[in-house]
């Protein structure tokens, strides 16, 4: 019936250890990406009240979907929401199993393998035998929550189906448009959440002065995964064209596809579910199948990737819908195509020239009259396609001694200190006037390489560093950075808007930050409120103690 109707599915695991839901909530749904049914399992992960309240509103006012929100705390959004949203819940394994820890109740046994031979790659270094369990769930419990929403969706698509039959029975074919079109059901829900005076909200309550994001549409860029078309919603990909970052790019050791255990495979008389899943006809949206260390679909020829245009004629020909089933297709598989050179371009080039670690962009709408910085590099970049889909391949890594791990969930920056000068971004036209940073300053001295043996700022021009051996008995000069507040007293923020260039000292810096969760302090570069066509964003650090200085830049967020 989906493939019939021209709907792919896409399943994703977006969990994060150790960090709670509103570092990519807090986007959007750019790093979460759209969804049709969002599914929030509380049970592991201890988020609050307001990260949920964010979490479920920014799904609703971000993108073009309004998603089915599953959760066992919808906190206030039915209150919010003017009882508009779409809400639903599913019970608890534990209210199931009680003290029962047998059989499907066996919360802790797992079945993974972290290698199964080859003949056509090696690990470089001895594998383990399996995943270590960890805080994980058990395979039991995936499969009891797994089928407890795909009995949900069978229901409902069963329902569905007959008030089709209903509809056509009563108003002839084709079917009327109010039984399938909702759109104008996404547009009441968006605006009730939109306009909602609820001040006192969990998400209003945990944003304080910032509580704009829980109102308005959010963006956000990272580094932190997974993500959705992780390229595209990096960090390196908004880069201005005139910066180099260093190690841009890491090889996988391997890309092929993960070999399953033979004693995994389903009997030939049972039913194959994910069979049935992935089962299509249609070619998934160019966005999905495009972006930087992904592996190319077969359709297409290696040739025309270092031209542009070719790029464009070859992908409409594989996107274009026929006449015929025109109104099947999702617009999204159209506007992927129509706006590729904004996805997915720089991609290709990292791709096509994974050769050299550093990148430098090929497209960019701004020119800064700031002198690029040339110090910034990545850091904690791990190789792959970190997607939270099933077939993600990530962090393959010759030392690594579970290949097959799976996991997605890895924390990278753009690294920088005193000597590494301006960091450079180009931003989409902002609605809202609203930019916040997130950086890391728990680094420890001297961490970033890229600036290794250099004494001035960009190891061109002159800067005020100054030698720590000639300064041995200054009180800065024998701290150990590795905290904010232990920064020297002349340290420096900098941040530019359009070439507008702000300064904060070391204690004006230190009340600029707004805590709002756990290891989360969002820096507002921008909250006038007022739309912006083009913006060209820089940041920087700086001190006379150069390279003990440290910033590691993880998110940038804006509306």
């Amino acid at each position: 019936v989906f493939d019939f109707l021209g709907i792919r599915l896409f399943s994703r695991n977006m969990a994060m250890r150790e960090a709670p839901a509103v570092f990519s909530a807090l986007a959007g749904v750019d790093l979460f990406g759209e969804s049709d049914i969002l599914w929030y399992d509380s049970h592991y992960e201890g988020d609050s009240a307001g990260v949920k309240d964010l979490l479920y509103k920014q799904a609703i006012l971000s993108g073009d979907r309004v998603p089915l929100i599953l959760t066992d705390d919808p906190v206030e959004l039915w209150r919010d929401s003017n009882r508009t949203a779409w809400i639903g819940r599913l019970i608890e394994e534990d209210s199931i199993c009680g003290d029962n820890k047998e059989g499907v109740c066996n919360m802790k046994d797992h079945k993974s393998v972290c290698w199964v031979q080859r003949v056509d790659f090696s690990p470089h270094v001895l594998q383990d035998k399996s995943i270590p369990p960890g805080a994980y769930p058990g395979r039991y419990v995936h499969q009891l929550k797994a089928r407890k929403l795909t009995m949900l969706l069978l229901h409902a698509l069963d329902k569905s189906l007959d008030q089709w039959v209903d509809g056509i029975s009563a108003r002839g074919f084709p079917l009327s448009d109010s039984f399938w079109h909702i759109g104008v059901e996404y547009t009441k829900i968006r605006e009730a959440v939109r306009t909602n005076m609820h001040k006192d909200s969990a998400c209003d309550n945990m944003m304080g002065v910032l509580n704009a994001t829980c109102h308005v549409e959010m963006h956000g860029i990272s580094e932190w995964l997974p993500r959705i078309i992780p390229y595209a919603t990096s960090l390196r990909a908004a880069v201005q064209n005139n910066m180099v970052l260093k190690d841009y790019y890491i090889d996988e050791v391997y890309t092929q596809i993960d070999l399953m255990p033979i004693e995994w495979a389903i009997p030939e008389d049972q039913v194959d579910p994910h069979l049935i899943a992935i089962s299509t006809s249609l070619l998934p949206p160019c966005s999905e199948r495009i972006d930087g260390g992904d592996d190319f679909n077969d359709d297409f020829d290696p040739q025309f990737l270092t031209d542009d245009e070719n790029i464009l004629e070859e992908l409409a020909e594989l996107q274009q819908p026929s006449t015929e089933n025109n109104g099947t297709h999702r617009f999204l598989q159209i506007e992927a195509t129509e706006n590729f050179h904004d996805l997915d371009r720089p991609g290709i080039f990292a791709k096509t020239h994974s050769q050299t670690s550093n990148f430098q962009r090929g497209t960019a709408d701004i020119e800064s009259s700031l002198t690029p910085g040339q110090g910034w590099g990545m850091h904690g970049l791990v190789p792959g396609y970190c997607d939270g889909t099933a077939q993600s391949h990530c962090n393959r890594i010759n030392v690594s001694t579970c290949l097959m791990a799976g996991h997605n969930d890895f924390k990278a920056g753009l690294i920088g200190d005193g000597l590494s000068g301006w960091l450079l971004f180009d931003i989409p036209k902002l609605e809202e006037g609203l930019i916040f940073l997130r950086a890391d300053f728990t680094l420890p001295p001297e961490s970033n390489p890229f600036t290794e043996g250099w004494t001035e700022i960009n190891n061109l021009e002159k800067g005020p560093m100054k030698e720590k051996t000639k300064d041995s008995n200054n009180a800065d000069s024998n701290k150990n950075p590795g905290r904010l507040e232990d920064f020297p007293k002349d340290f420096l923020f900098e941040f530019s808007i359009n070439d507008e260039v702000t300064t904060l000292s070391h204690s004006q810096f230190m009340k600029f930050g707004i805590h709002i969760e756990d290891k989360l302090v969002l820096y507002p570069l921008m909250t006038k409120g007022e739309r912006i066509d083009t913006l060209s964003i820089g940041v920087r650090i700086s001190s006379q103690f150069g390279r003990r200085v440290t910033m590691l830049v993880t998110h940038l967020y804006y509306a």
